[in-house]
This record gives C-alpha cells, sequence and structure tokens, in this order.
C-alpha cells in the first residue's frame, strides 16, 4: 500500500469538492529574518527541534470526512465501486500539512503561548525573560536568553511529540547560520551556492567581484538565440531563490535577465552563469543581525525606470532593515496602467513600503518586551517626492493607484507613524535592488547590507579590490 500513496484519490465530502484545498506551506523568509534579527538584538540562543513524524502526530477533526479510491492491488472485488474512510491520517494527504499545523499551534497555545496575528510567530513571557517561537512544517526553532529555559521547555515537548534535537540552529532551508549569543546573528547561503557549481560542473578559476562587466549589453543583437531556454530557466531559478534568501545585492541583474527568459541570447546564458561565479566567490558575504541593535526600523523604498527589449519599465524597490540589517527587500515592476512615469514609481514604491512595513510594527507592538518597547519606524526616500509630500497635500496624477499610495504616505505622516528623512542617492540601498550602478557605487551599497562572515572559509578573500579597476 505505501508504495501507492501518493495516488490515493482524497475527497471532502463536507464541502463537497473533489479535492481538500491545500494549506499554504511556502516559507516566509520576511518572518524568519525578523525572528533572527529579534532574537539577536536579544541575545538569544535558538534552538532548533525537527519533529520526526507530523503526520502520525497530526490530529484530524472530526468533520474531516476524507475518502480514497482503492489503490492498485488492494482493490475490492465484493465491492468495486466503494472507497475507503479514513480514521487515521497518512502520509500524502494535503490536509495533513494544515492540521499538523493546528496541531502545533495549539500545543504552543497550551503551553502558554500567544500568536502573532497573521503570522507564524509566537512568544510567551516569564519573569524577567520571553521566549520566541518559530514553527514551519515539520521544523520548530525556540528562542531564548538562558539554555536551560529552552531545555525545559523541549521536556514538555517530549511527553507530546517525538523529535529530534538539532541543538544550536546551524543550517535550515539553503541557509547556513552562526549564532554567537549577545554577540551577533548571521545568514548565508554558503553550501547552497557550493552545490550549485558542483551540480554545473563550473570551474571558476578566477575571482570574479562583480555581478557583470559596467558595460554590459543586455541587448546585444549580434548574440545568437539559445537551441534551447530550459538550462537558462533553471540557472535563473537557482539566483532568483539565492536573491531572496540572502543574497540581495544580485537582485536588480536577475531581474533584468529575467525579462529575456521568453527568447533568451548566449550572452544573457553567460551572464546568468558570471552571476552564480560571483555568488560563489562572494559567498562569504553574509546579513549579520547585531546585539542591541540601534532601536530603529528603517524603510528605503526607490522607484526605477528600465529600458529593456526594447521597452520602458518602470519598477518599485522597498527595503526594510530592523536595527542596521536587512530583514526584507523586494523589487517588481508596475504596470502601465498603474504607473506613467518616474515620480509615479516614487510614490507608488512609497505608498507599498507604508503598507508593507506594518506587518512587523504590529509584531513587535504584540510581543510588548521591554527591550523592544523604543523602536521607531523611519522611511528614507529621495529628494523630490519627499518636497511634494511636505509641499502638497494632492499630487497630479493619470493613475489612480498612485493617488491611493499617495494617500497611504499622507496618512502616516499626519499620524506619525513614520519619518521622512533625506538621504543623497549615493546612501539609497534600494537602488541596488533596481539599477545596475556603476562598480564603485554597487560597492559602497554593498557594504551596508552585506558583511564578510569570518566563519565561513571562502574561495578567495576580497582585502583588496583596488586592481579591479572600480569604475
Amino acid at each position: 500500500m505505501m508504495t501507492n500513496i501518493a495516488k490515493l484519490h482524497v475527497k471532502d465530502t463536507s464541502k463537497d469538492t473533489t479535492y481538500i484545498r491545500p494549506f499554504s506551506t511556502k516559507f516566509d523568509y520576511d518572518l524568519f529574518r525578523s525572528f533572527l534579527a529579534l532574537s539577536a538584538k536579544l541575545g538569544f540562543h535558538i534552538n532548533h527541534l525537527q519533529f520526526t513524524d507530523p503526520c502520525h502526530d497530526a490530529v484530524l477533526r472530526s468533520t474531516d470526512e476524507i475518502y480514497v479510491k482503492q489503490p492498485p492491488l488492494f482493490n475490492s472485488s465484493t465491492y468495486p465501486n466503494h472507497v475507503w474512510k479514513l480514521k487515521k491520517p497518512i502520509p500524502g494527504l494535503r490536509i495533513i500539512p494544515l492540521r499538523w499545523a493546528e496541531t502545533i499551534k495549539e500545543t504552543l497555545i497550551y503551553l502558554g503561548f500567544k500568536e502573532a496575528t497573521a503570522t507564524r510567530f509566537f512568544f510567551k513571557h516569564i519573569p524577567n525573560d520571553i521566549i520566541l517561537a518559530f514553527p514551519y512544517g515539520e521544523n520548530v526553532l525556540f528562542a531564548s536568553s538562558e539554555t536551560s529555559i529552552l531545555t525545559e521547555l523541549k521536556k514538555k515537548l517530549k511527553k507530546r511529540f517525538s523529535y529530534k534535537d538539532q541543538g544550536e540552529l546551524k543550517k535550515i532551508f539553503d541557509l547556513n547560520i552562526m549564532n554567537k549569543p549577545k554577540h551577533y546573528i548571521s545568514i548565508t547561503c554558503d553550501d547552497y551556492v557550493s552545490t550549485l557549481i558542483e551540480h554545473f560542473d563550473m570551474t571558476v578559476e578566477k575571482p570574479i567581484l562583480k555581478p557583470l562587466p559596467s558595460k554590459f549589453d543586455f541587448t546585444d543583437n549580434s548574440s545568437p538565440y539559445l537551441e534551447k531556454n530550459t538550462e537558462y530557466h533553471i540557472v535563473l531559478g537557482y539566483l532568483t531563490h539565492i536573491s531572496d534568501i540572502a543574497r540581495p545585492d544580485i537582485l536588480s541583474y536577475v531581474n533584468l535577465l529575467s525579462k529575456y527568459a521568453k527568447k533568451p541570447r548566449a550572452i544573457h546564458f553567460n551572464a546568468t552563469l558570471q552571476l552564480l561565479g560571483y555568488v560563489f566567490t562572494t559567498r562569504n558575504l553574509s546579513i549579520r543581525y547585531t546585539y542591541k541593535s540601534p532601536d530603529t526600523i528603517k524603510l528605503y523604498s526607490s522607484g526605477s525606470e528600465i529600458l529593456a527589449l526594447n521597452k520602458t519599465s518602470f519598477t518599485y524597490s522597498n527595503m526594510i532593515l530592523l536595527g542596521d540589517s536587512p530583514i526584507s527587500w523586494y523589487s517588481k515592476q508596475i504596470s502601465v496602467f498603474k504607473c506613467t512615469s518616474l515620480p509615479d514609481a516614487e510614490i507608488f514604491a512609497a505608498g507599498v513600503a507604508v503598507r508593507e512595513v506594518d506587518w512587523l510594527d504590529y509584531l513587535i507592538e504584540e510581543i510588548n518586551y521591554h527591550s523592544l518597547g523604543l523602536m521607531k519606524k523611519v522611511s528614507i526616500m529621495t529628494n523630490k517626492p519627499e518636497l511634494r509630500f511636505k509641499e502638497s497635500n494632492s499630487y497630479e496624477t493619470f493613475s489612480y493607484k498612485v493617488k491611493v499610495r499617495y494617500a497611504i504616505v499622507q496618512e502616516a505622516l499626519i499620524l506619525k507613524t513614520i519619518i521622512l528623512i533625506n538621504i543623497p542617492d549615493s546612501e539609497h540601498i534600494a537602488k541596488i535592488l533596481t539599477d545596475v550602478i556603476p562598480y564603485k557605487k554597487f560597492l559602497t551599497l554593498r557594504k551596508k547590507i552585506l558583511v564578510k562572515d569570518s566563519q565561513n572559509r571562502p574561495l578567495y578573500f576580497m582585502e583588496d579590490l583596488s586592481s579591479e579597476g572600480l569604475n
């Protein structure tokens, strides 16, 4: 039977639908990085528990009437047109992740934890301390200042579940974690990138210190089209994943190369390989969250105009810093129906950013821990939009979406939930998410978000970049 479990047909009769709506299992890296940043700021130890049999431990509800087709080799000759009704969960059911998430949630609440609104983040106040919990799938991370507190918690969980104690968090979801309580927590994707280099049988003979050459021509029509796009899409997918989890410095290049995914040329494929080589060379760069980091939430937003495929498009990017380190970043293209000019793009980005940071603000408010009580939200923007927000209560544009986002920023300014600060473009780190910028400026901005992690053993150490011709 076990060999045929993946073929079982599941039906939820209570809703009369063919398939049960699957529970979303997408990993929230923004929330995970927030968990690490708060743990680092408070000087916490982080323990990693991996539950060994979530299918067995998940509890089906009395309303879960789940039927399965008779699997091959187990067909009943007496009742050939009947189905089985399940009494216990079995592997392969799409409802299991949902029921397991509910089970672990109920257990944490029973142990005194509270769930932050609309997140998978749990916390528990104890005398003079707090415990943070971050469950995902069969993994649960616990953080506290004392290992004895975590040991006692694990004993209570052992009575209910079977799990493997992975000890201090070191690796999870393609990320390498280095935790030095009351110093810092750093994250890299060192092992993941090294595995990719081996997978593609690449040899990086010289250090690749630039993502792409300064004068790289994406529109070189002399380069032939690729006969097959599959490998290009695969490499681009891996690079997208890397830029999402730990390397925001390559996001602008990945987005630009993605515009040529439909009909890539050889020059574009070579660019993806160089970008992968760059990430491998600089894989000792990490995001570092420090102990007692500044009590600020900084918000960088930017709009950009990009030329690709002989078309001009607008993008917006945002980066949220908890203290001095990034916990969230993204860059997206804006529809021509929503944005018609660069000022529109800047205002669109600011409006999205104000809403985007709300979840973090609510999270810190709900935790309500004395060491986090001084957190403030700061929106850092370029000069022109900032002047517009101060001088006028309205903004003339053809786009209704831009007007809405303009109003969102105005409301936040009136309520004083954000502060606008003038910064020059040379310090605007959101520019690294959207623009292909000169190498010297690229290095300056990269140093503001990534640092060298001495715990990793990179192939090359970037001690002297002066010979690379910064231009």
